[in-house]
């Protein structure tokens, strides 16, 4: 994946995280934890090396594989 890919992606999550918010369908809280699933798969993709076992960053960083 080049970097152009990747903020494509990173806009086109953002575009969706914002329609939800406008919609008004889902709480913020839920909106936050899907745009932070999604980074973290665009992530996986675009480093999949990038596990720094001292760096959590978000729930998946500690979640159990």
């Amino acid at each position: 994946m080049t970097y152009e890919q990747y903020e494509a992606r990173a806009r086109a999550i953002d575009t969706w995280a914002s329609a939800q918010y406008a919609a008004g369908t889902m709480s913020e809280s839920m909106i936050e934890r899907r745009v932070e699933a999604m980074f973290d798969k665009l992530d996986d993709e675009y480093m999949p090396c990038r596990y720094v076992p001292d760096l959590a960053q978000s729930y998946s960083d500690f979640a159990e594989g």
